[in-house]
């Protein structure tokens, strides 16, 4: 079943509403229907067992039928600190570390490191890291 993140602001009572680019991806690429269940994550430990129940322009709307502790978290926090390395092998550390179970990543600028970061892209860069982590951590339905 497909697993997506929902910002804890998107949680209702009742239903949860999920927006931005998963719901293109729900609606092209799954080709999902009303009445399809999903399994949704609000990062926080918990996830919920929801049914689509209506399409919009730029949401869905899913109604919960379960809320579930997420299982899928190691029991141990494991923190790596990392010296950045040149090209994209950066990206593909996260990807392998957060499918293993890392639960965070420092990147560290070394003394003999060679990729220098300044100021200008390291939102960028960030931004980059953050959607990585997130596609690999639904890749192995982490929590």
């Amino acid at each position: 079943m497909p697993k997506f993140f929902v910002p804890a602001g998107n949680i209702r009572e009742d239903g949860i509403i999920i927006t931005g680019g998963d719901v293109a991806h729900i609606k092209k690429v799954l080709r999902l229907k009303e009445g399809d269940s999903l399994v949704l994550c609000d990062s926080a430990g918990f996830d919920y067992d929801a049914v689509i129940s209506e399409f919009n322009d730029n949401s869905i709307v899913c109604r919960i039928r379960n809320k579930i502790k997420s299982d899928t978290e190691p029991n141990i926090n494991v923190t790596l600190f990392q010296g950045i390395p040149k090209a994209s092998k950066m990206d593909y550390i996260i990807q392998k570390t957060t499918e293993l179970g890392i639960s965070r990543i420092v990147p560290c600028i070394t003394e003999r490191c060679v990729v220098k970061i300044n100021a200008g892209n390291s939102d960028k860069k960030i931004e980059r890291w953050q959607k990585v982590a997130e596609e690999a951590a639904k890749q192995s339905g982490r929590g």
